[in-house]
C-alpha cells in the first residue's frame, strides 16, 4: 500500500497545538499556581484548540474539494463521507461519555438533560452545561463535518457551473453565518465575565463554525494558488507566526 504523504507544516502546528493544550492542562493542576502562569494556562489552551479546528477544516477541504469538482459528490457519497466521520469520532466520545454518565450516577450527580449529549445538541445553539464540558469541541467538529457536505449538494443542484467559486461561497456562508451570530450576540448580551463567555460564546456550536471553515477556506485558496503560495511558504510561514503571536498577547 502507497504511504500518504507527510506534509511538515501540518505536522508542526499538530505538534504546536497538541504541546499548548498539553501545557495548559499541566500548568491547571500545578498547586497555587501564580495568576500569570493561570492566564498562560488559559491562552495555551484556547490557541491550542484554535489550531486544531483550523487544521480539521483544511483536512475537510481535501476529501471534498477534487470530489465536488469531478460532479461525483452527490447524496451517497454525502452519506459515506458522514458515516466516514461518525466512525472517526464518535466511538470514542461515546465510551468516555457512558464512563461519565455511571460515574455521575455512582455520585447521584443531577442528570437533567444529559440526553442531548448522546446527540451531539449539548451545546448547539445554548450555553454548555456543566456535566462533561470538555466535550463541546467535538459537537463543533462533526455539526462541521456534516454542514459542509450537505450544503455542496443543496447548491450543487442549484448551480451546476463554476464550481470552484460555488464551494468559495458555501465556506464564505458559513464563516459569515458563525460571525453575524456572534455579532448579535454581542449586541443583545451583556457577557459580565470569562466564565460566561467560555460557556455561552466559545463553547456554543453556532458561534464556532467558522473556526472549522476557516481551514477550509485556506485549504481552498492553498489549492486555487499553491504555485504562489509554494513559492514563498516560508515567508507564509512566518507571517502566520507574528499572526498568532500578536493575537495571542493581544488577548
Amino acid at each position: 500500500m502507497e504511504k500518504k504523504q507527510r506534509i511538515f507544516g501540518l505536522d508542526v502546528m499538530r505538534i504546536v497545538a497538541l504541546m499548548l493544550v498539553l501545557t495548559a492542562q499541566c500548568i491547571w493542576i500545578l498547586p497555587q499556581a501564580p495568576a500569570v502562569f493561570s492566564q498562560l494556562a488559559s491562552l495555551f489552551h484556547f490557541i491550542g484548540l484554535e489550531i486544531f479546528f483550523v487544521l480539521c477544516g483544511f483536512l475537510l477541504f481535501g476529501n471534498l474539494f477534487s470530489i465536488f469538482l469531478d460532479g461525483k459528490l452527490n447524496s451517497r457519497y454525502v452519506s459515506f463521507f458522514i458515516k466516514k466521520r461518525a466512525l472517526e469520532i464518535l466511538p470514542l466520545y461515546y465510551l468516555v461519555l457512558g464512563i461519565s454518565f455511571m460515574i455521575a450516577l455512582l455520585l447521584h450527580y443531577p442528570l437533567h438533560g444529559t440526553w442531548k449529549y448522546f446527540v451531539l445538541l449539548q451545546n448547539f445553539a445554548w450555553p454548555m452545561p456543566a456535566f462533561f464540558p470538555e466535550s463541546w469541541g467535538l459537537p463543533v467538529l462533526f455539526f462541521s463535518c456534516l454542514l459542509l457536505p450537505v450544503l455542496l449538494l443543496i447548491l450543487k443542484g442549484i448551480f451546476s457551473n463554476h464550481k470552484s467559486t460555488v464551494f468559495m461561497a458555501a465556506i464564505v456562508l458559513m464563516i459569515l453565518f458563525s460571525m453575524i451570530l456572534r455579532w448579535i450576540y454581542n449586541a443583545t448580551t451583556t457577557n459580565s465575565g470569562i466564565e460566561q463567555w467560555d460557556r455561552s460564546l466559545k463553547s456554543v456550536i453556532i458561534y464556532r463554525l467558522d473556526s472549522v471553515f476557516i481551514g477550509v477556506l485556506f485549504g481552498w485558496l492553498g489549492a486555487r494558488w499553491q504555485v504562489f503560495f509554494s513559492k514563498a511558504k516560508w515567508l507564509w510561514a512566518f507571517a502566520g507566526f507574528i499572526g498568532i503571536v500578536f493575537i495571542f498577547f493581544g488577548v
